[in-house]
């Protein structure tokens, strides 16, 4: 049986790009799943565009999939 994905998190508050993609690369993860609703940040290295940017180069996949996140209303 082939070995099943393993899932980790990370928060970015208090760490920089560089920080974050060594965490990731310390890891080996080779593909980041961003669940944020909207995925901009008051800190632009962690924007969308500049985050993925960073990811590619790094040889990190990206994707944004907010529908795995935290939903904006409960039933």
């Amino acid at each position: 049986m082939p070995d099943s994905p393993t899932i980790l998190t990370i928060g970015y508050e208090k760490r920089s790009i560089d920080d974050v993609i060594w965490l990731l690369r310390a890891r080996h993860v080779d593909r980041v799943i961003d669940v944020r609703l909207t995925p901009a940040s008051r800190r632009p290295d962690f924007a969308k565009k500049r985050l993925s940017s960073s990811l590619e180069a790094a040889g990190i996949a990206y994707e944004h999939r907010a529908a795995l996140g935290n939903p904006t209303a409960y039933p």
